[in-house]
C-alpha cells in the first residue's frame, strides 16, 4: 500500500499545543518555587495546576487528527483517569519517604549529596538528574512528578494511534490493541509512579512511528530522528542503544534490496552522521551511554557477570528464574543458555511458576500479550510470509520489529534474573509488539497482501 507524500508529511499541531500547555504551567509553578523553595510533598495548588494543566494537555493532544471514533475517545479518557486516580490515591499518605529508591536519589540530589539520609541508595543512574530538573520547576512533589509520568505515557498513547493510522488498521484492530496498550497494568504502574520506563515508553513509541514513516516513504530524515530519539533513552539506560543498532541493521539490509544509488549515498551519508555523532557521545559521556554494555568488551567482567548473574539472592518476591545458569563460565554455555534466557526474559512468569495470585495476574495482563505476539511471529516465519517483504512495506516493518525485540531481549536476559525486573525492562517493547499483531492479523492473515 503506498502513503502519499502529502499525507506522511502533514504536520501535526497536537503535540506543539500541548508543549505550550506544560511551559504555561511549568512558569507559573516555577514563580510558586520561587516563593517557597522548600514546599515537599503536599503542595496541594502546584499540585491541582499541574493535574489541570496537564488534562488539558491532553485533551489537546488526542484533538489532533488522531482518534477514528467516540470509542477511543472513551478509551482515552479512562486511561488518563485510571492513572491519575492510582497516582492519588498511592500519595494520598503525607510520609517522608515512601521507598522510592529513584526519589530518594533525587531527592538526596537535589540538596547537594549523592546519598539519602540512610546511606542506603546511592546514586547510579541518570534518572535522578531528571527528577532533580524536575524539583526545580515544581518542587519536591511527588504527586506532581507522578502526574507527569502518567501524561508521558498518553503520549506513548498517542504515538501508537498515529502508527495505527500510519499502517491503516480497520477500527476494530484499533480499539483492541488500544485497549491492550492503555490498561496494561504494568504500562499504568511503570507510568503513574517514580520509574524510568515511563520516559521510556513515550521516546520508544516516538522512535518507532518514525521509523514506520522510513519504511513507508524512505526519507532518510525519518530514520536520523528515529535514531536521535533513542539517545535519551540510551543515556537513562545504556541496553536500549540496541534499538538504535536494530534501526542500522535494517538500513543495511534495506540497501541490498534497491538499486537507487542515489538514496544508497544518502542512506550511507546519514550512517556516517549518525556514526560521527555516536563517537562525540560517546567521548564525552561513553560511561552513560554504554555504561552496561562495556562487559561486552571486557572479558573479565563478563565473565564475572556471568558467573554472578543467577546468584543474586534479591529476587523480588519470589520471582527469582534460572537459578541453575550460575556459576556457568564457558562462552559455549553462554550460547546455548541465550535462547533459554531470552525466552524468560520475554515471556516470565512462566505458568508452571505461578504459585500466587501476582504470578497468574501477571502472566495473563503481560505474558499472554507477548506470547499470542510469539505464536503470530512463528506463523509469520513458519508460513514463509516473510518472502513477501520484498513486495510490501508491511513485511519489512514485521521483520524490522522482530529483529529490535530480539537485539534489546538479548542483553536483558543477560542483566535479569526475576520475573519483576524482566516485566518493567520489557514494557517498552509493548508498542512493537502491538504492531506485529496488527500488521499480522490486517495483512498476512488476510488475502489482501500484495504478492507477485
Amino acid at each position: 500500500m503506498n502513503i502519499s507524500k502529502h499525507n506522511i508529511l502533514k504536520v501535526n499541531k497536537g503535540p506543539l499545543a500541548a508543549i505550550l500547555i506544560i511551559a504555561l504551567i511549568s512558569c507559573i509553578s516555577f514563580v510558586f518555587t520561587l516563593f517557597d523553595p522548600t514546599a515537599e510533598w503536599d503542595d496541594t495548588l502546584v499540585s491541582i495546576l499541574w493535574l489541570a494543566g496537564l488534562t488539558i494537555a491532553v485533551l489537546i493532544l488526542f484533538n489532533y487528527n488522531v482518534i477514528n471514533s467516540f470509542k477511543e475517545w472513551v478509551i482515552v479518557a479512562l486511561a488518563w483517569g485510571v492513572r491519575i486516580i492510582y497516582a492519588t490515591i498511592n500519595n494520598s499518605e503525607i510520609i517522608t519517604f515512601r521507598g522510592d529508591p529513584f526519589f530518594e536519589m533525587a531527592h538526596g540530589l537535589y540538596y547537594g549529596y549523592n546519598h539519602v539520609i540512610n546511606g542506603t541508595y546511592p546514586v547510579l543512574t541518570n534518572y535522578p538528574s531528571v527528577l532533580v530538573e524536575e524539583f526545580n520547576v515544581f518542587g519536591i512533589n511527588r504527586l506532581v512528578t507522578c502526574y507527569v509520568n502518567a501524561f508521558l505515557t498518553m503520549v506513548a498513547i498517542f504515538y501508537l494511534l498515529k502508527c495505527f493510522s500510519l499502517l491503516k488498521f480497520n477500527q476494530r484492530i484499533r480499539t483492541i490493541l488500544l485497549i491492550v496498550f492503555s490498561f496494561n497494568p504494568f504500562t499504568i504502574l511503570f507510568g503513574a509512579e517514580v520509574f524510568r520506563e515511563a520516559i521510556y515508553l513515550p521516546l520508544v513509541t516516538i522512535s518507532m512511528y518514525f521509523f514506520i514513516k522510513w519504511a513507508m516513504s524512505r526519507r532518510p530524515l525519518y530514520i536520523m530522528v528515529a535514531m536521535a530519539v533513542i539517545l535519551p533513552v540510551a543515556w537513562l539506560h545504556s541496553g536500549y542503544i540496541m534499538i538504535a543498532a536494530g534501526y542500522a541493521i535494517i538500513s543495511f539490509l534495506y540497501l541490498r534490496r534497491i538499486n537507487n544509488n542515489r538514496l544508497i549515498y544518502k542512506v550511507l551519508l546519514l550512517i556516517m552522521m549518525i556514526g560521527a555523532v555516536g563517537i562525540i557521545l560517546y567521548t564525552s559521556y561513553g560511561n552513560s551511554f554504554v555504561s552496561k554494555l562495556s562487559l561486552i568488551t571486557n572479558p573479565s567482567a563478563f565473565v564475572s557477570h556471568f558467573n554472578n548473574v543467577n546468584t543474586n539472592t534479591n529476587s523480588d518476591a519470589g520471582s527469582h528464574y534460572l537459578a541453575w545458569m550460575s556459576g556457568t563460565t564457558s562462552i559455549a554455555k553462554f550460547i546455548l543458555y541465550t535462547p533459554i534466557r531470552v525466552f524468560y526474559f520475554l515471556y516470565s512468569p512462566m505458568i508452571w511458576d505461578c504459585y500466587r495470585i501476582q504470578d497468574w495476574l501477571s502472566f495473563v495482563a503481560d505474558s499472554l500479550i507477548f506470547l499470542v505476539a510469539l505464536i503470530i511471529v512463528l506463523k509469520f516465519i513458519i508460513n514463509k510470509k516473510w518472502r513477501v517483504t520484498k513486495y510490501n512495506n508491511y513485511g519489512f516493518i514485521m521483520i524490522a520489529s522482530i529483529i529490535i525485540v530480539l537485539l534489546i531481549a538479548i542483553p536483558f536476559a543477560w542483566g535479569t534474573y526475576n520475573a519483576g525486573t524482566a516485566l518493567r525492562h520489557r514494557n517498552c517493547l509493548i508498542p512493537f509488539i502491538c504492531v506485529q499483531i496488527g500488521i499480522y492479523i490486517s495483512y498476512f492473515k488476510s488475502t489482501r497482501i500484495l504478492r507477485k
